[in-house]
């Protein structure tokens, strides 16, 4: 069966998925984006990363803006807080 149509949305726990170490976001946003959406000729919906910002360097923040990606704040909180924030999203 083919992929259902519409926008890809990418929805990113970047606490969970942390950005490795020598890497920056902005690269790994475009790299992702690459692969879900221009190279599987889709159409980009929301891509979204859900973090503490206190927590995210701001080097980190400012390349996840630079690529087009919201920052959502979710204080820190109970464990699968973000999973929650993200659930509200769908």
């Amino acid at each position: 069966t083919g992929q259902p149509n519409g926008p890809v949305n990418i929805f990113w726990d970047i606490e969970n998925v942390a950005v490795p170490a020598r890497h920056n976001a902005f690269n790994i946003a475009l790299n992702l984006q690459k692969m879900l959406i221009d190279d599987r000729d889709r159409t980009k919906g929301n891509f979204t990363v859900y973090c503490n910002t206190k927590t995210i360097s701001d080097e980190h923040q400012k390349g996840l803006s630079n690529a087009g990606v919201k920052i959502q704040h979710v204080p820190n909180g109970k464990p699968g807080t973000v999973d929650q924030h993200i659930l509200m999203a769908l």
